[in-house]
C-alpha cells in the first residue's frame, strides 16, 4: 500500500471540482485521474487549490487503471491520461491546509520540494506519510473507521480510536502511541556551554530565573540530522533564551556572513552575539548558513 499526493488543481475546472466534492459527500464511487502504476489499496490524498490550498479528500484505489485520450483536465499535459475508481472516496470535513502542513519541520522540508506540482507523486518517506496520516486523522477521526488500512501507516499497531466526547469539554485529551526517532545530543556539552554563559542569552542577554535555578536553551546553527547534517559541536552552538531560539529556528533572524551580526528578515541589524573565551562559531558553519 502506497500513500500518494494527487494534485487536483481545479480552479479552472470549477464544475469538475464541484462534482468530485458532491460524489464524495454522497458516498459514491469516483472515477478520477491517477498514476499509470496505480494499484488497488493505494491511498490518494487529493490536494485542491480550491477553495484554498489544502488536502481536501482521501480515496482508496479500487479497480484497474484505464488509459484514455487526455482532454486537458487537471495536472495532465501529455497525450494520455490514466483513470481509476476510488472507493471509498471521502471529502474531509476538516481539510489539512498547506499552512498546517508547514508547521511540522519534517513536513515543511518535504513541502519545500513542491510535491503538489505536476502529476501524482509517491510519498516515499515513511515518516512523512505517517505524519500526514496522523495530521489528517486527528482532524477527521471518522476517516480511520472508513479506511482502516490507514492504521498501517501509524507505528505501533492498529489505529486506536481518535474520537473524543465532543459534548464534554472536561474530558482528558486522547493519547496515541507512536514510535519516533531522535537525534542523540551531547547533553553534557550543552550543559557546560550554558554554564559558561551563566545561563544568559548570547543575543539579548536575558537570564530567566525559575524555581531552583535558571532556564536557557542551546541552538544548533546548522540543524542536526537530515538534510542539514549539522554537528553536535561547540562551534555549531549558541546559548539562547526561548524567544531568540524560536526566531532563529523559524528563520525570523539570521547571522550575517560578513560581520557575524544578527539581522532580521528585512536585513535590519538586531544586535551582536556575545562570545566568551574558548567559544566561537566555526567559519564552515557560518559559510553553510549563508547559503541557506
Amino acid at each position: 500500500m502506497r500513500i500518494i499526493l494527487a494534485p487536483a488543481q481545479c480552479l479552472e475546472h470549477e464544475e469538475r471540482f464541484k462534482r468530485f466534492r458532491r460524489l464524495c459527500q454522497e458516498g459514491d464511487r469516483i472515477n478520477w485521474s491517477c498514476q499509470k502504476s496505480a494499484k488497488p489499496n493505494d491511498i490518494y490524498l487529493f490536494y485542491f487549490a480550491a477553495p484554498k490550498l489544502q488536502i481536501s479528500a482521501i480515496g482508496v484505489v479500487a479497480g484497474a487503471v484505464d488509459e484514455v485520450e487526455n482532454d486537458g483536465v487537471d495536472w495532465a499535459t501529455g497525450k494520455k491520461l490514466w483513470l481509476c475508481d476510488f472507493a471509498p472516496a471521502i471529502w474531509l470535513k476538516n481539510p489539512l491546509t498547506a499552512a498546517e502542513i508547514k508547521l511540522q519541520p519534517q513536513l515543511l522540508r518535504w513541502w519545500q520540494g513542491k510535491p503538489y506540482f505536476g502529476k501524482p507523486k509517491n510519498i516515499v518517506s515513511p515518516e512523512v506519510a505517517r505524519l500526514l496520516v496522523e495530521a489528517i486523522l486527528r482532524k477527521n477521526p471518522d476517516v480511520a473507521r472508513a479506511i482502516p488500512q490507514l492504521g498501517d501507516k501509524i507505528s505501533g499497531s492498529d489505529l486506536p480510536s481518535l474520537s473524543r466526547d465532543v459534548d464534554n469539554d472536561n474530558a482528558p485529551p486522547d493519547r496515541i502511541e507512536t514510535t519516533i526517532q531522535r537525534v542523540l545530543r551531547d547533553t553534557k556539552k550543552s550543559a557546560d556551554l550554558k554554564t559558561k554563559y551563566k545561563h544568559a542569552c548570547q543575543l539579548c542577554k536575558r537570564r530567566i530565573e525559575i524555581p531552583g535555578g535558571f532556564y536557557i536553551e542551546v541552538h544548533h546553527v546548522r540543524p542536526l540530522g537530515d538534510p542539514h547534517a549539522g554537528r553536535d559541536t561547540l562551534e555549531n552552538m549558541l546559548v539562547l533564551c526561548p524567544s531568540c531560539h524560536v526566531e532563529f529556528d523559524k528563520l525570523a533572524v539570521g547571522i550575517h556572513p560578513d560581520d557575524g551580526t544578527v539581522i532580521d528578515l528585512h536585513g535590519k541589524r538586531r544586535g551582536a552575539l556575545s562570545f566568551r573565551k574558548g567559544h566561537r562559531l566555526g567559519s564552515a558553519i557560518l559559510g553553510s548558513v549563508s547559503k541557506q
